[in-house]
Order: C-alpha cells, then structure tokens, then sequence
C-alpha cells in the first residue's frame, strides 16, 4: 500500500478466478464431491445389500459396500465430473442437479415475445 493512501479505496479490478469455488479434490469443488460420494454410497448399500442377500454374511457388508464404492467415485468420479463441466460456467453443475430435482423453478418452455406496436384500423362511422 503506498504511504498516504486511504484505506477507503475500492480495487478497480477483481479477476474472475476470485469468484470461482476453490476446487477441493481432483478438480471437484466440496458440492461436487459430497455429490459423487453420495452416489457412491447410495450404489455401495445396493451393492452390499445383494452381497447380504446372495451370500451368508452379517450386516457389515451394507457399510463396507458404501465405503468401498464412495471411495471408488470419489477417486475416478472426478475426472468424470471434469469431463461434463468442460467449456461450460462454473455452476453448470448446481444448476443441472437443481433443475433435475426442482424443474418447476426454471423457465421449461420458449416463447417469442412481440414488442412491436400494431396500427389499430379506425373506425368507420
């Protein structure tokens, strides 16, 4: 800060990158990653649920199931989830997820809208 400047100033210019979500894990912001483990997980407790009801083993293997296959997605899930954002806005993936749970908050269908004017015809007497 130069000598004499007033702590009042405003920054003339702020970089993009500053407003972007800090990628937290292999290119996957924290949405993204609670997202894909949630995936995981939930496919990880089918799967230990078909292990319990095809072979003789206790309980565990629902929490095995879903930590080995959260673990599973989270590791290759990233470079899954790179591949869909690229070239498109930082919250491409918020939205998606949003308008795939709640569609009624989005515009679904388009319309052209006139905002010509129209001569309205006199009235014959």
């Amino acid at each position: 800060m130069k000598e004499g400047a007033s702590t009042t100033e405003t920054i003339t210019f702020i970089p993009e990158r500053l407003n972007r979500r800090p990628a937290v894990f292999r290119g996957m912001t924290f949405f993204e990653l609670v997202l894909v483990m949630f995936i995981g997980a939930a496919l990880g407790a089918l799967l230990g649920l078909l292990v319990i009801l095809l072979f003789p083993v206790d309980w565990y293997a629902i929490p095995m199931g879903m930590l080995a296959i959260g673990y599973l997605a989270m590791r290759f899930g990233g470079a899954y989830i790179s591949r869909l954002k690229r070239g498109k806005p930082d919250t491409w993936l918020d939205r998606f997820v949003e308008f795939k749970t709640h569609p009624s908050k989005f515009i679904t269908t388009s319309h052209y809208w006139s905002i010509k004017r129209t001569v309205k015809k006199a009235k014959r007497k």
